[in-house]
């Protein structure tokens, strides 16, 4: 693990065995939450919802989360990126908009 830190490690410093966590930290404060549910993956998904709706850039989402291509990412949290197919058509409008001279006579709706 050259270059790496470890964010969590255990009593004496080496990586946090999962099975461990899980049992003595991870479960215990699901349960004092009302959380039982939740699985430890989820944390994975939330921090890239939470990537999402802070405006970061897909590839540099797809990089944090170690994902090998950004179809992948694409694939897994596009759903999140409704409002993103709307920007895109308002650019273009405007780019449109901006070329065509006002008294040409065109009309024309990109959406």
């Amino acid at each position: 693990m050259e270059g790496e830190t470890l964010v969590f490690t255990g009593p004496n410093g080496a990586p946090l065995r999962r099975s461990n966590f899980a049992r003595r930290v991870w479960r215990p404060a699901l349960k004092r939450a009302g959380l039982e549910h939740v699985s430890f993956h989820a944390l994975r998904h939330s921090a890239a919802a939470f990537m999402i709706a802070g405006g970061a850039d897909a590839k540099k989402i797809q990089r944090r989360l170690g994902h090998a291509t950004i179809r992948m990412t694409y694939d897994l949290y596009g759903h999140l990126l409704p409002e993103a197919d709307e920007e895109v058509a308002a650019g273009l409008e405007n780019l449109w908009r901006a070329a065509v001279p006002t008294d040409a006579g065109v009309v024309v709706e990109l959406r």
